[in-house]
């Protein structure tokens, strides 16, 4: 059984490891309680077509576009690399491409604006592209939303004005960065403290830790001036920090840039201009492990407006495919688990598998369906009627418009939350048809499916008897 619940870690809970938001019931069932969410997949079974096609896609090597950042005088990229390969990157001057940071890096903000999706703002406000932190005693200020994991490298500037106190800098988990005014060392720990330096007053201080477990490095890059911890990290959000002892000293941020960390000297890059003004990169995973979701720098290539690829190569894929210009339909049935929560809402989905030479254009489905709970209980010795159900037919119809950024990718069409949870074990009766001799369907290729599923609301582990929660 795979469950997923966003960004929640996992924690002990009655002896037990157990998610967040779980806790085990004196039945000795598994109930979700508080406010967590939690989702899960739901089974299709038989899934038969009529007036489908075989596909297959032979290995293909193709370019695909990916994101590229700019981020201290340098153009970054990330990048999947397995161990000893290596991967080619094309770089084609369009001026209607620009950077994307906040695709690029796990965090990247230089505060241009309130992001609600990144952080809470307690105790702080963003300004002339500026994150304010009021000053203050043990002020707790922007917090991010997201986990900060093990192995990454943190970077972002302060400001300090005056001969103010000045104990700041970021609380990340369970550890404490902090620096001060002054001529000493900043400082790593486990709670509040108070160093004696290393923050320059009147003027922007960058800082960089390097976040390893048992192996933190903590570096004034302004000053050059670095120190070393082997505390343990214990995985959480990250928050700007304040000590300033008064009001009139705030904490001001102008950037933060929180990336993975990877042994720089395992990678070699080559760069290559070719006559055409594009750019050839090649990048070797010299290392043991594999470079996973990593943050690369490119040297050697000028900051300009960049239409970004790198060559990739299909497997050969078989499977079936909703031929174009024609109607063609799927039939087939979900199980909903025992998992299920009574009476929440069901997203439906379609996993397609987009071509790497697929035109763009738009698809129109029609999804039939009926949902049959289960209404008797037959026991052999006695029956026994659980529900009862108007169990009408139901229709939507959805169009998708497939684009030149989906070739070569795994997409899903989300069809939106369209039902409901009636009972345990309910099953649903499908028919998806691609209307491909419709006006609306200007996608001129075939569109081979992967799956189709629901996304439920789960509130237990299973039910805590056979036949009811």
């Amino acid at each position: 059984m795979v469950y997923y619940i966003a960004d929640y870690p996992s924690t002990k809970n009655n002896n037990c490891s157990l998610p967040i938001g779980f806790e085990i019931q004196p039945d000795g069932s598994i109930k979700l309680t508080g406010d967590a969410t939690v989702w899960n997949d739901q089974v299709t079974n038989y899934i038969t077509g009529e007036g489908t096609i075989k596909y297959t896609l032979h290995e293909t090597t193709f370019e695909q576009e990916i994101p590229y950042g700019v981020y201290n005088n340098k153009i970054w990229v990330k990048l999947n690399i397995q161990a000893g390969k290596s991967v080619t990157l094309r770089f084609y001057p369009d001026e209607t491409k620009s950077a994307d940071n906040h695709s690029v890096f796990f965090i990247y903000d230089d505060f241009n604006d309130y992001r609600n999706n990144m952080w809470t703002y307690q105790n702080s406000n963003v300004s002339s592209s500026i994150l304010t932190v009021k000053g203050g005693n043990q002020i707790i200020g922007a917090t991010t939303i997201k986990i900060i994991p093990d192995n990454v490298v943190i970077e972002w500037n302060m400001y300090t004005t005056g001969n103010y106190d000045f104990d700041s800098g970021i609380k990340v988990g369970n550890l404490y960065f902090i620096s001060d005014r002054g001529v000493s060392n900043h400082a790593i720990s486990t709670g509040w403290t108070y160093p004696g330096g290393s923050q320059q007053s009147n003027t922007w201080n960058d800082y960089q830790v390097v976040l390893k477990s048992g192996n933190i490095l903590f570096t004034n890059k302004t000053v050059s001036k670095s120190i070393t911890s082997t505390l343990s990290y214990s995985p959480g959000t990250l928050s700007f920090i304040c000590d300033s002892d008064t009001s009139a000293n705030p904490l001001k941020v102008d950037y933060i840039c929180v990336r993975k960390y990877y042994d720089e000297s395992t990678v070699s890059i080559s760069t290559t201009a070719e006559t055409d003004g594009s750019y050839t990169v090649v990048i070797t995973n010299n290392g043991g492990e594999n470079l996973i979701e990593t943050e690369i720098a490119i040297p050697d290539i000028p900051i300009d407006n960049y239409k970004v690829t790198v060559i990739t190569s299909t497997p050969v894929l078989s499977c079936e495919a909703f031929p174009a210009n024609t109607n063609s339909s799927i039939k087939f049935f979900t199980q909903f688990n025992h998992q299920a929560k009574y009476n929440s809402e069901c997203a439906f989905h379609i996993h397609c598998y987009i071509p790497p030479d697929a035109p763009t254009g738009t698809v129109k489905f029609k999804l039939t369906w009926q949902v049959i709970p289960v209404e008797i209980i037959n026991n052999s010795t006695e029956k026994i009627t659980v529900n009862t159900l108007n169990k009408e037919t139901k229709e939507i119809i959805k169009t998708f418009d497939i684009t030149s950024d989906m070739r070569g990718r795994h997409v899903l069409f989300n069809f939106g939350r369209i039902d409901k949870i009636y009972s345990l074990s309910q099953i649903v009766f499908h028919r998806l048809e691609r209307l491909g001799s419709d006006s609306d369907d200007t996608f001129s290729a075939d569109l081979p499916y992967l799956y189709v599923d629901w996304h439920t609301e789960i509130d237990t582990l299973g039910s805590q008897s056979e036949f009811k929660k």
